[in-house]
C-alpha cells in the first residue's frame, strides 16, 4: 500500500485543485447578485464586473424587437449554458432554430459600462434600451447568414436597462447563447480582457517555441520519436487554447474551425499518451501510432461535414469524444499504477504526478457547471504543466548533448602533445630494460646471483611498456580519435575483459560481479575495451584484496550507463576533481598520468561522459553513453 500513497496524494491534490478553480474562477459563481425572472439589480452592488448568466427571459422560435416583445410572454427563464441549443434539453427536438433573449438590469444612471460578448452561435442582433446597436450576420431565416464573432459594446446606463438579443442558428452544433456575457465598467472589462490575453499568451508562447524546435530536431537530428510526439503535443495544445485568436481571424462560416478546435483537444490527449508511454519506455510502433491518428481523424473530423444535415451526428460526435477522453484518461492512470511498483527517479515521479493531474482534470472538466474566467479549464492548466515539464527535460538533454559534442573538438596540437607525452613515458622503462640486458650480457649479474632479480624487474618493465603502448595505439597524430563502431553486447565486452585480467584477478584474490540487464552499444569495441580494462585495472590496484569489483549495467531515458565500483580506502576529495586531467598522478613512479585521461577521451568520442565518486571504503566510476 505504501507505494500507492504518492499516487493517492497526487490524486486528491488534483481533485482539490479542480474543485477550487471551478468554485473561484467560474463565471457562474462569481456574481454577488444574480438575476431573478429576467431582472437583476446592480444599483447597490460593490462589484465592478459581473457575468450575465442567470435567469434570462427566453422566447422560443421568435425574433422579437423592443416594440413587439411586450406582446409575448417568455417561454421560460433559462441560465446561459444550461442547454447546448434551442431544443431546451428535449433530445427529440432539433437544436437548430431561432429565439430571443431578454434581461433587464437596474443600475445607477449615467454610468459608462461595457458588454463583452463572447461567441453567440450563429447570427445575432443586439438591442440595448430600444436601439439596435450591433448586428452579427443575418438572423431572418430567409436571409440567414452566420457570423460568429466576439465583440464589446459600450453604452451609458439608465435606471432600467433592457438588453434584447435575437439569435438564429441552422448549421452549428451549438445554438444561441452558450457563454455568459461580461458586464461592468469600461476599465474593469479592459482589465479582464487584458488578463485573459496575457494568460493565453503565456500559455501559448512556450508550446509554440518548443513545438518548432522539436519539429526541427525531429527532421534534422535523428528523427527521435519523442521529439515528434512532443512537437505534436505542443501544436495540438496551441490549437486548443488559441481559439480566441482563430475566431477573430476567421469569422464567416467558421464552423469547420470550431470543430478543428474541439478535435485538437482529443489529439492533445492522444499525443500526451504516446509521449508518456515513450518516457516510461513502453514501446509503441510508428505504425500503430499512425493508425491511432487516422482513427481519430476519421471518427472526429469526417462526420463534421454532415452535422448541419443531421442532428443525430451531433449527438454521435459528442459520445465518440467522451469515449476517447475516458479511454485515454484511464489508459494514463493504468500506466502510472503499473509503474508504481518499480523504482522511480525524481524526474519520473514528477511525470507521474503531472499525468495524474492531467487525467483527473480531463474527468472533471465537465463534471460541474463551469466556465473559466481567467485561468482556463483544468485540462488547459495541467496540459501546460506537462509541456513545461517536457520542455525542461528536453532542453536539459539538448544542452547535455551540446556539451558532449563540444568536448570532442580537441585541437590537433593537443593530440600531438598526447603522442609526445606517451613517447616520453616509454623512454624510461625502455632505457631500464636496455640496462638490465647489458648487465645480463656482461656476466656481472651472474657472478652476483642477481639474474632472477633482473629478470623479475624486466618482466615488470615489459608490463608497463605493454600498458603504455596500448594507450599509444588509440592516438592519432593528424586527426581526432577515429572510431570503427559496431553493435556490441556490453556483457560480452565485459566478459572478454574479465578473461584478459583473469590471472591478475586470481593473484589479488578478486572477482568481477556483473549485474543488470544486457543491452547492445554502438561503439568501437577495441577502444571501449581499453577504456574499461584500464578502469578495472585501477580498481584492482587500489582496491582491497579478496573484495569483489562490482559492475552494474543501467539505463534511463537519456543514456546507457556502466557503473564500476571497488572496495578500498578511496580517493581523497582534494584529488578527485583532477584524476581525469593529463599528467596528473598521485606520485606513483610507474604511472604516466594519462590512463584516466585517455579513458575520458574515449568515452567523449562516443558522445558520453565519465565521472568518479569516492567515499571512505568505496570508489565508483560511472560511464554514460548518450542514446541515439
Amino acid at each position: 500500500m505504501k507505494k500507492y500513497k504518492f499516487i493517492i496524494g497526487v490524486f486528491f491534490f488534483a481533485f482539490l485543485f479542480n474543485m477550487l478553480i471551478q468554485k473561484f474562477d467560474n463565471k457562474y459563481t462569481y456574481n454577488d447578485i444574480d438575476a431573478i425572472c429576467g431582472i437583476v439589480d446592480y444599483t447597490t452592488s460593490d462589484q465592478d464586473l459581473h457575468f450575465l448568466s442567470k435567469q434570462w427571459e427566453f422566447y422560443e422560435d421568435l425574433l422579437l424587437t423592443p416594440e413587439t416583445i411586450k406582446e409575448y410572454k417568455p417561454t421560460q427563464y433559462i441560465d446561459i449554458g444550461e442547454y447546448g441549443g434551442f431544443e431546451l434539453g428535449d433530445k427529440t427536438k432539433n437544436p437548430h432554430g431561432q429565439a430571443t433573449y431578454r434581461l433587464r438590469i437596474f443600475e445607477q444612471e449615467n454610468k459608462v459600462v461595457t458588454l463583452q460578448l463572447p461567441e453567440i452561435y450563429s447570427a445575432y442582433h443586439l438591442y440595448i434600451n430600444g436601439q439596435l446597436v450591433y448586428k452579427s450576420g443575418e438572423v431572418e431565416k430567409e436571409r440567414y447568414e452566420p457570423k460568429i464573432l466576439s465583440t464589446a459594446i459600450t453604452f451609458t446606463t439608465q435606471s432600467c436597462n433592457e438588453i434584447i438579443i435575437q439569435v438564429s442558428d441552422y448549421n452549428h452544433y451549438y445554438s444561441g447563447m452558450i457563454y455568459p456575457i461580461a458586464y461592468g465598467s469600461n476599465q474593469q472589462i479592459n482589465i479582464y480582457q487584458s488578463a485573459q490575453t496575457l494568460i493565453k499568451g503565456l500559455q501559448s508562447f512556450l508550446p509554440l517555441v518548443m513545438g518548432i524546435v522539436c519539429l526541427f530536431t525531429y527532421f534534422f537530428a535523428g528523427r527521435q520519436a519523442r521529439d515528434g510526439y512532443f512537437s505534436l503535443v505542443c501544436f495540438s495544445y496551441l490549437c486548443y487554447v488559441l481559439y480566441g485568436i482563430i475566431h477573430l481571424l476567421i469569422v464567416n462560416r467558421s464552423f469547420l474551425w470550431y470543430r478543428l478546435e474541439d478535435v485538437s483537444y482529443y489529439f492533445l490527449i492522444y499525443f500526451v499518451v504516446l509521449l508518456v508511454l515513450w518516457q516510461y519506455q513502453i514501446k509503441v510502433s510508428k505504425r500503430w501510432a499512425a493508425a491511432g491518428i487516422g482513427i481519430l481523424a476519421v471518427s472526429l473530423i469526417v462526420p463534421t461535414f454532415f452535422i448541419s444535415q443531421r442532428y443525430e451526428m451531433i449527438v454521435l460526435l459528442g459520445h465518440i469524444g467522451t469515449v476517447y477522453k475516458y479511454l485515454f484518461g484511464f489508459m494514463m492512470l493504468y500506466v502510472i499504477l503499473k509503474q508504481a511498483s518499480k523504482p522511480q527517479s525524481l524526474s519520473l515521479k514528477c511525470l507521474s504526478a503531472l499525468v495524474i493531474f492531467f487525467a483527473v482534470s480531463l474527468f472533471m472538466d465537465n463534471t460541474f457547471w463551469y466556465e473559466p474566467i481567467y485561468l482556463g479549464w483544468g485540462s488547459e492548466i495541467s496540459g501546460f504543466a506537462l509541456i513545461v515539464y517536457f520542455s525542461i527535460l528536453m532542453v536539459n538533454e539538448k544542452l547535455t548533448l551540446y556539451k558532449a559534442y563540444k568536448s570532442l573538438t580537441i585541437h590537433q596540437d593537443q593530440l600531438k602533445d598526447y603522442i609526445f607525452d606517451v613517447a616520453h613515458d616509454l623512454k624510461a622503462p625502455a632505457s631500464s630494460l636496455l640496462g638490465y640486458v647489458e648487465l645480463l650480457n656482461s656476466g656481472i649479474a651472474k657472478k652476483q646471483n642477481r639474474e632472477d632479480y633482473l629478470l623479475d624487474q624486466m618482466a615488470k618493465k615489459v608490463q608497463i611498456l605493454s600498458k603504455r603502448i596500448a594507450l599509444l595505439q588509440i592516438l592519432d597524430v593528424d586527426k581526432e580519435l577515429s572510431l570503427h563502431k559496431e553493435m556490441v553486447s556490453v556483457k560480452s565486452l565485459l566478459i572478454s575483459v574479465q578473461d584478459k585480467l583473469e590471472g591478475l584477478l586470481l593473484q589479488k584474490g578478486m572477482t568481477l560481479e556483473i549485474i543488470g540487464e544486457d543491452y547492445e552499444l554502438y561503439v568501437d569495441q577495441e577502444k571501449m575495451t581499453i577504456c574499461i580494462e584500464n578502469i578495472i585495472t585501477n580498481a584492482m590496484e587500489y582496491g582491497e584484496s579478496n573484495c569483489p569489483i562490482r559492475i552494474e549495467l543501467l539505463e534511463d531515458a537519456i543514456s546507457y550507463q556502466i557503473k564500476i565500483s571497488n572496495q578500498g580506502k578511496g580517493i581523497e576529495q582534494a584529488v578527485l576533481p583532477h584524476i581525469f586531467e593529463r599528467h596528473y598522478t598521485t606520485g606513483t613512479k610507474h604511472h604516466s598520468g594519462l590512463g584516466l585521461s585517455i579513458c575520458k577521451k574515449i568515452v567523449e568520442a562516443h558522445v558520453g561522459e565519465i565521472e568518479a565518486e569516492s567515499k571512505e571504503g568505496q570508489t565508483t566510476f560511472l560511464i554514460k553513453l548518450i542514446k541515439k
